[in-house]
C-alpha cells in the first residue's frame, strides 16, 4: 500500500511503474483528479474540517477494498489532497485491522511509510475506537 498526496495521484506513469492497480481516493472528486482505466477507484468523498462527520463507514468502505486488493496480490494506493490526514487515518485503519495492532502501533507503522501522515483529533478518537472491535461489528474471526 502507497499512501500519497493528489499530485501523485495523477502521475499515471508513475503508478504504472508501481504497479498500482487500486485507488482509494479520500476526497470529493475534483478537476484535478485522473483516472486510468486499468485502475479500480473507490471514492471516499469527506472532508477535513467537519467535525460532526463520523469517518468509520468511510473506514470500513477503504479497508474492505484494500483487502480485498491485497488479497489478489494489487498494490493499492490510498490519497487525499495532501496525504497526511484523511489517507492517512485509512491507513492506520487498514494497519490496524490487517495486522490486529492498536492505534499507536499502527499509527508508527504508517508513519515510519509517510512521516507527514497526521490525522486529526478527531479522526484518532474514531480509530482509538476502533480498537474496542470491528469496525462493521461483525464477529470477525480469529486473532487475539
Amino acid at each position: 500500500m502507497f499512501i500519497g498526496d493528489t499530485h501523485s495521484a495523477g502521475d499515471l506513469a508513475r503508478l504504472r511503474e508501481l504497479g498500482v492497480r487500486h485507488v482509494v481516493r479520500c476526497h470529493p472528486k475534483s478537476v484535478l483528479d485522473s483516472e486510468h482505466p486499468d485502475i479500480r477507484y473507490l471514492e471516499l468523498p469527506w472532508g477535513d474540517g467537519l467535525a460532526q462527520e463520523k469517518i468509520g463507514t468511510h473506514l470500513e468502505r477503504a479497508v474492505r477494498f484494500l483487502d480485498g486488493a491485497v488479497r489478489r496480490g494489487d498494490r493499492c494506493l490510498v490519497h487525499c489532497v495532501a496525504g497526511m490526514n484523511r489517507s492517512g487515518s485509512v491507513a492506520v485503519a487498514y494497519t490496524m485491522r490487517a495486522l490486529g495492532l492498536g492505534f499507536d502501533d499502527a499509527l508508527l507503522v504508517v508513519l515510519a511509510a509517510r512521516p507527514v501522515v497526521s490525522p486529526n483529533e478527531e479522526f484518532r478518537r474514531e480509530l482509538r475506537d476502533m480498537e474496542c472491535g470491528p469496525m462493521d461489528g461483525g464477529g470477525g474471526g480469529g486473532g487475539g
